[in-house]
């Protein structure tokens, strides 16, 4: 979401530009590749789409067009986030691999492959630190941005899914699952 618009991911094909006040569409912007997650950089001003083929297209926010192509990822992407101050992108992939970009450079920061299955979620940490990643092997993982870390926690919810996972203000992670529990964790 930008200051004046919210960018929805409509079908594998076509982006929404919706006014963020209305909430009316503004244009209708047309892929040539089949997308499966979107991601707005406020720093700068970009959208990043990533796709099935594991490509990541990065479009400026102005005009539409293409700034820039990354072809890092072997497996379809599944997940994008951005940190709070938009100066970081995260992908994550089909296989397990997790990635970290800086956004205004576009050039790969870290790279993880800790968790054993597709990433399903990725959150910042508020102050931008850390991310919290949920993947399909019920698990949830954090990376620490600053020190390199990581750290998994197998079947959180026991043999229920972890659908989503948060990092709190306080450091303590949140993990709701698909057995209708949302879970505290902390120390980790």
């Amino acid at each position: 979401m930008s200051d004046d618009a919210i960018y929805v991911l409509r079908s594998n094909n076509e982006i929404d530009e919706l006014d963020a006040f209305e909430l009316t569409v503004k244009r209708t912007h047309k892929l040539s590749g089949d997308a499966t997650c979107i991601a707005y950089s406020s720093a700068s001003k970009e959208i990043w789409v990533g796709d099935k083929k594991g490509e990541l297209t990065v479009f400026s926010t102005a005009d539409f067009s293409i700034v820039h192509s990354i072809k890092k990822h072997t497996k379809a992407i599944s997940v994008l986030t951005t940190s709070a101050d938009g100066t970081h992108v995260a992908s994550g992939d089909g296989y397990r691999y997790q990635y970290v970009w800086d956004a205004a450079s576009r050039e790969m920061k870290n790279e993880y492959g800790f968790l054993k299955d597709k990433i399903l979620s990725m959150r910042f940490s508020n102050d931008g630190s850390k991310i919290v990643t949920t993947c399909t092997d019920r698990s949830f993982g954090v990376i620490d941005l600053t020190s390199g870390n990581t750290q998994v926690k197998r079947n959180p919810h026991e043999i229920k899914q972890v659908s989503s996972a948060v990092i709190g203000a306080n450091g303590n992670i949140y993990t709701a699952g698909d057995d209708c529990c949302i879970r505290i964790w902390k120390g980790i």
